[in-house]
């Protein structure tokens, strides 16, 4: 969330329907592959080799308003169970499949993540969820996350990928294919050897 909440609403991999946006605010070891906003996308990537790759297959936030009192009770008791039951019900019984490279990766409702603790975000000034909902850029807090992600070791030099599709019981669903080009770093042979 803290890589989607820094990038500005022109340059979101969210509503990205082609991939042209997929390095925004790409740095260190791990790559973060977006979701959509619903319905079907398929987005064509370049990668540096070497990058782990990190990506939501069904997620959902609670972003908690600083100026409003009763997130601040939750903050101040410290309540993440309370938090996370105003959206966890979305994430229970939810339909999930993933594919790499044709594979289906098993046991996917394993790899569900629930926020041990809240967090607090910095949303840039025209962000995207400004658009959406009106939500100005600054400082949000509580909030805690839930929903099924997947981390996967840097992929070899060359072609992949990546389809995955999600429905929670609030009737929201996705379908998201990204096809990589992993290509080598210079220096490297991207093989991670």
């Amino acid at each position: 969330w803290q890589w989607e909440y820094s990038i500005t609403a022109p340059n979101d991999p969210i509503t990205d329907e082609t991939g042209q946006n997929a390095a925004s605010n790409q740095r260190g070891p791990v790559w973060f592959l977006a979701g959509n906003l619903g319905g079907a996308s398929e987005r064509t990537v370049t990668v540096p080799a070497g990058k782990a790759l990190f990506f939501p297959i069904l997620n959902t936030a609670y972003l908690g308003f600083p100026w409003d009192p009763i997130d601040q009770g939750f903050e101040a008791a410290n309540d993440v169970a309370g938090l996370l039951s105003m959206i966890s019900w979305q994430m229970d019984g939810a339909t999930l499949a993933c594919k790499i490279d044709g594979v289906p990766i098993r046991h996917l409702p394993a790899f569900r993540t629930q926020s041990s603790a809240w967090y607090d975000v910095n949303m840039v000034d025209d962000n995207l969820w400004a658009n959406l909902v009106g939500l100005p850029g600054g400082n949000y807090h509580p909030c805690v996350d839930d929903g099924y992600y997947l981390m996967l070791a840097p992929l070899n030099v060359g072609r992949h990928t990546i389809h995955f599709t999600g429905a929670s019981a609030s009737g929201f669903s996705l379908e998201v294919t990204y096809l990589l080009q992993v290509t080598p770093v210079h220096g490297q042979d991207g093989h991670g050897d």
